[in-house]
């Protein structure tokens, strides 16, 4: 069996410090093109949480608007059966 000293040693852990710089420059290459996104995705929270107050503010204009148009009906008497 061959004497392990440590020439051999860095001779087998040459090919791996070179695999793991291309991986961390991957990495790197990686977290460049998140963190645009990331911030993109940040920038959305607002705006659908104003889309969804803007909705909110539709449907209950809407539910008003029904509510008149049922009271308007009673009154001139040409609904046939109640609102729901």
């Amino acid at each position: 069996m061959a004497a392990v000293t440590n020439d051999l040693i860095h001779e087998a852990l040459r090919p791996i410090r070179g695999c793991w710089g291309n991986i961390e420059r991957g990495l790197g290459a990686v977290n460049n093109r998140l963190f645009p996104l990331s911030a993109r995705l940040r920038g959305l929270s607002p705006e659908t949480d104003a889309a969804h107050t803007d909705i909110a503010n539709i449907n209950h204009s809407s539910g008003r608007m029904d509510g008149r148009m049922s009271r308007i009906g009673r009154r001139i008497d040409i609904v046939d059966e109640t609102a729901e």
